[in-house]
Formats: C-alpha cells, structure tokens, sequence
C-alpha cells in the first residue's frame, strides 16, 4: 500500500509544480524606495493568458503601496501585474497577491515577494567625523592657519544587505554619493566650497584664515533619487564636526604682583607667544611705563610708585580683515600704601668686640635708614642712633656691656612713611650658668644610675653653639664627650667622693670658660623600703624585709664598694633569708628592684 502512495504522487507532481505561482522580480532583487517597481504574477506552467482566465488577484503589501490608488490598502483587480512603489524606510517591504476564481482552479494560490530588501538610508548614522584619521566630535584650529586637513566618515552601507533572508545576494550594498557642508570659505583640492556632492566620503580641504564653524557629511542614495515618484532626494542622517577658531591669549605672568608705596623697581610681564599674532597692546595701571619695547609678548613696566591696578595684553592678528585683537584675562598687581619692611642680608646673633657686618636688601621708596641698637652695643663705633643712606653698619660690643640686646632699622620715606625691623642678639660670651638632668633616679650621683646633663645658659641666650668638650670625673661610665648632651652612669659607693661634670662650648665669638659642677656620690631611695636584720649581719644570713610588701615579688643584689656584685636572688612576700656564706666582712650596698624602682641601702658585715 505505501508503495502504491509514493508512486501515485510522483506521477502526479509534475501537475502540481504546473500549477505553482511566482512574484517576478523575487525579494532577492533590491529595490529603490520612491520608484515605480512593476510586478507580475507568472505561473509556472504557462502564460498568464492561458493559465489566469478569469482570474481575480488580490494585491498586499507591506512598507509601500500601490502607484494606480496611491494607497497601501489591499487592492483586487483582474490584471496579474501591478506596480508599487516601496516606502523610504530600511524595514524589508513585502508583496503578496491572492488568486482565486481561475476558470482552472489549480491556479489559485497565494504568491508572495517574500523579504524585499529596500535600499533605504533614512534615519541611518554614519560614523563620527575623522580628522587625519582621528575620530572626533569638535577640532581646533589656529586662527591663521591654512594647512590641509583630511575630512573622512566610514564608507556608508545601506542596511540589510547582505542579507541572511537572500544568500544569492551576498554583496554588501553602499552609498553612491555624499553631501558635504564645509565652513565659509572652506574648500577642498578641487575647488569645491559650502555644500556640495561627491563620490568621495574622504577628504581633503583646505580652511580659511579665521573661519569656524560646523562641518556636515551625509549620505545621498544618487541611484534610487534619480529615478523617484514625484522626483525627492534620500538621504542618512548627518555626522557633524565642530571648528573652533576663537584664539585665546594665555594667562599673563608678573615677576611680582604686590607693590608697597615707592616701589619702582622694574616688573616682567608676559604671555606666551601666540600663533599669528604680529604684536600686543599692553594697558597698564595710571602712571605707569614700559622700558624698552612695548609691542613684544614680554615687557619690564616700570611702577608709578603710586598705585597699582590692573593689567591686560590684547594679541593683534593681522591674517584676517579686519585684523583681531584677542583680549587677556586681566591681573591685579596689588598696592600697599606703606614702605615693605626691610629684610637682613647678614645679621649675626653673637656679637663680640669685634665689628660684625649687619645688613638689609635696599627698601624700594627708603630714602634713609635709622639704625639703632640696646645699650650694650656700638653702632659704627659710636652709641645709637645712627642716621643714614647705607644698607649696611658694624655692630660691634660696648666695652664693659654684655647680655642680652637688640638691634633695630627703620626705613624712611617722606612720602611713604617708615617701617621697622628688630632683631635680638647676644653681647659677649654666654655664661653656663648649671647643667639641667633628667634618669631614673632623683638624683643624678645614684650610685650606678644612669643620667643625662645638658647645660643651661645666661638667660635668654638662644645662640647654638659650634662644638662641645665635655669632662668628668669618678663615673663608672660616660657617652661621647663632645654632644650637646652627655650621658654618664654614676660611680659606686664611696659616699665621701664627688662626681665631676664640665664643660666649655664655642661659640662664634670663641670659646667659653670651662663651667664644672661637682655631685656629691649619695644613698637614693627611689623605690619601696628595705630592711634587714640584723644589722650588722653577723652571721651566714640575714632576714630581708620589705616594707609595704605582701605577696609581691622583687629582686636584690649585693655589690661591694668597688661595684662588684657579690650575691643576687629573687624574692616573693614580706620577708625572706638571704645566705652571705662566704662573703667576707665589710662595707656593701644592697639594692633592692620592685615594681620598676630601685632602692640602695649600705649593709655592714661583720664575722
């Protein structure tokens, strides 16, 4: 039986391919938009005469319409051929007509275009702009300059092609023309300015002096509107660069910006160069001057000495007519009505009996200068005040003075006023007058502690001196010997010694005398209260006790008078033994640690 079914219908499959229908031109055709396209329902088996008798054909489309009712609504007519006209959209239109009532009912059928690919850039973006190959949205170009740049966008393809839909048409479809606008007074190789068409979507133009603007590139599908229903261009959308032109003057620099009264020392102005621009206009403040040229990008103005104000530069640029004048952002050189206060060049802070040089940076304004100075100094050899035009004096010290003191200059103007300058300075050598310390112990001859002198000048010395000699003597232990500070660790426990700090500095005027301090070697008690029993020891131990203590530990070592340690032991709570089995009579030191502090305690043995 399934025999029978297969051989049945391949008998009779050549009747039915006869009666089968097409659309000419098929979807694969790409079609202009706004043109009359003619289609044509065409049997398979024969001419539309001779197979459509009697035929009624109902016409659809989609993304077009109709040329004979102008309409996109379904059109019926008897006739087998109808033109459209595709809409201007990259959407695929479609066609299909529906046959019936053919005197030969096998002919009835509903034919259809399929995807018809409309060559359509409406609403379609090229790419950005590119200048010298470089994409961008907005350019800037000198002022003056004519140099050639290279416009481009990307080659502009019409969408949907190739289409997956149609793979026997494989070929990607582009842009025959584009629309270019340039700037006033653009053009490019050839001679073509404002708008314009060309094949070319690169190329090479030429800017005019001075012109800016917006340049616009746009698509135009040359093919399809020279053959449009009425007669229309097709156009994508724009891509658009910007031209900025406008120059702008740099900022201006002022080798200074604040003046006092009487200033009319030269200030440097200037602004970098600017391309195209053949010379500046300076503005100034009222009764101000220019030294030398006064057309360059740098000038040396020179002050009333009056006032200050504002200053600007404009940049002429001659390339254009008219000529452009670009105007700076003003600066405001700042006035004060007052004399600046003088400055020392050179200003010792040791004065001796020797004369030292003092001196200060010329006032702008000063027409002399006042110098005084405490009682204990001289001022040119003579006692203050001294009236001059001199920037410099020699300050020297007043025999028989010495101490603290000052030294003073006043600048002055008749039109400005004065302004004042002190300084303090030391007279003479300073005094140590003792060594300030700081350890562990409160006091600094604890025997075997460590503590650091430093010295304590005449009062009110702030002098640094150069070099330091320290000397000591009966230390067990010392630091460097020529530090600011020195660092010793006390001797043992001979209590009827002393220890010995001292020390001379230099200083700018010399050395001082050697300053020495003796510390009488003592006993310290720095921590909780030791006892023992009995005392003297006389027997191979002893009882210690510490007072305040419980259950707390400690630790204690025996040295003899010479610092040798003779015993040592841990102990916990109030009282412990301590064996002195084998040390022999005499005079030691027991030391007690507890809690971070020490103790010492002189202990007589005797056997």
């Amino acid at each position: 039986m399934k025999k029978l079914c297969f051989l049945l219908l391949f008998l009779i499959a050549p009747f039915l391919l006869a009666a089968q229908t097409a659309l000419t031109p098929d979807g694969r055709v790409p079609q202009c938009p706004g043109n009359r396209i003619a289609y044509t329902a065409f049997p398979a088996g024969g001419s539309a005469s001779a197979n459509y008798a009697g035929c009624s054909f109902k016409w659809s489309i989609t993304n077009g319409k109709f040329y004979i009712t102008n309409s996109s609504d379904d059109y019926t007519t008897s006739n087998s051929s109808v033109e459209v006209i595709w809409n201007d959209v990259t959407n695929k239109g479609e066609l299909k007509v529906t046959i019936t009532s053919c005197n030969n009912k096998s002919n009835d059928g509903t034919p259809t275009t399929g995807g018809v690919i409309i060559k359509s850039i409406n609403g379609v973006n090229p790419s950005q702009v590119k200048v010298n190959n470089v994409a961008k949205s907005s350019h800037s170009i000198d002022w003056c300059s004519t140099a050639p740049i290279t416009l481009a966008i990307d080659r502009l393809a019409i969408p949907n092609t190739p289409s997956s839909s149609n793979p026997s048409y494989s070929s990607t479809l582009y842009v025959d023309t584009y629309e270019w606008t340039l700037p006033s007074g653009w053009r490019t190789n050839d001679n073509k300015t404002g708008t314009f068409t060309t094949p070319s979507y690169s190329i090479s133009v030429i800017p005019a002096a001075g012109s800016g603007g917006q340049v616009k590139v746009r698509g135009l599908n040359q093919e399809c509107s020279i053959s449009s229903v009425p007669r229309v261009n097709f156009y994508s959308n724009y891509s658009t660069l910007t031209i900025t032109r406008e120059p702008q003057v740099s900022a201006i620099t002022a080798s200074k910006t604040n003046l006092h009264c009487g200033d009319r020392n030269p200030v440097n102005l200037s602004v970098p160069a600017m391309t195209g621009a053949t010379s500046y206009t300076w503005s100034l403040p009222q009764g101000w001057t220019i030294s030398g040229s006064a057309s360059g990008n740098s000038i040396s103005a020179i002050p009333s000495g009056t006032n200050g104000g504002q200053v600007s530069v404009a940049a002429n640029i001659t390339c254009t007519t008219p000529n452009k004048a670009v105007n700076s952002t003003p600066i405001t050189i700042n006035y004060n009505s007052s004399l600046p206060t003088p400055t020392f060049n050179n200003a010792p802070y040791d004065i001796g009996n020797t004369a030292s040089s003092f001196s200060i940076t010329s006032v702008a304004g000063a027409t002399s200068y006042t110098w005084e100075a405490s009682s204990n100094i001289l001022i040119n050899g003579q006692v203050s005040p001294l009236q001059s035009t001199s920037t410099t004096v020699a300050i020297s010290q007043r025999p028989g003075y010495s101490g603290g003191g000052w030294v003073k200059v006043t600048a002055n103007s008749a039109q400005c006023g004065s302004s004042t300058l002190t300084k303090n300075v030391w007279v003479g050598q300073p005094e140590i007058l003792y060594f300030s310390y700081f350890g562990s112990a409160k006091h600094p001859t604890c025997p075997y502690e460590q503590h650091t002198f430093a010295p304590v000048y005449s009062n009110g010395y702030q002098g640094q001196p150069s070099r330091y000699r320290w000397a000591v003597g009966n230390v067990s232990s010392h630091g460097d010997l020529t530090g600011s500070t020195l660092t010793v660790t006390a001797a043992g426990f001979n209590f009827s010694s002393h220890m010995s700090i001292g020390l001379e500095v230099e200083t700018p005027l010399g050395w001082t005398q050697q300053f020495v301090m003796l510390y009488e070697i003592r006993d310290c008690d720095n921590g909780a209260e030791p006892m023992f029993s009995p005392n003297p020891v006389t027997a191979d131990e002893f009882t210690l006790e510490l007072s305040g203590s419980s259950d707390e530990s400690y630790s204690y070592t025996l040295y003899d008078l010479q610092g040798n340690q003779r015993l040592s032991g841990k102990a916990k709570g109030k009282k412990t033994k301590v064996s002195t089995k084998g040390i022999p009579a005499g005079t030691y030191m027991l030391r007690i640690e507890h809690k971070g502090k020490s103790t010492t305690r002189r202990m007589i043995i005797k056997k």
